[in-house]
């Protein structure tokens, strides 16, 4: 008896000390130019303007809907305000992440 509960608890603690496997980080194969390129034709297609970077300025805040929208395996943002507009999805800052303070 004493012999079944040693080896179960060498068994439990030789699993909890096996660190374990993180799956590897899937890459999306169309990402930057590529899905710039299929945003622009759809916008195209459904006959919206072509989109151009700038600053935003006060009072243009935008309502995004919480949807997974894809087009050709890019994820694209939905405004609220027009449900068949989509936008690219903004690009993950360079870098270190770190915390900014409201002013």
């Amino acid at each position: 008896m004493h012999a079944t509960a040693i080896l179960f608890a060498g068994a439990a603690f030789a699993a909890a000390a096996t660190p374990a496997q993180a799956p590897a980080p899937r890459m999306d194969p169309t990402t930057g130019e590529a899905c710039r390129d299929i945003i622009s034709q759809v916008r195209a297609e459904a006959g919206r303007p072509r989109l151009e970077r700038g600053v935003a300025r006060p009072g243009e805040a935008r309502a995004w809907l919480a949807v997974d929208r894809r087009y050709d395996g890019c994820r694209v943002l939905v405004p609220a305000s027009d449900p068949r507009d989509i936008r690219p999805e903004p690009a993950a800052p360079e870098g270190p992440v770190g915390f900014l303070p409201a002013r």
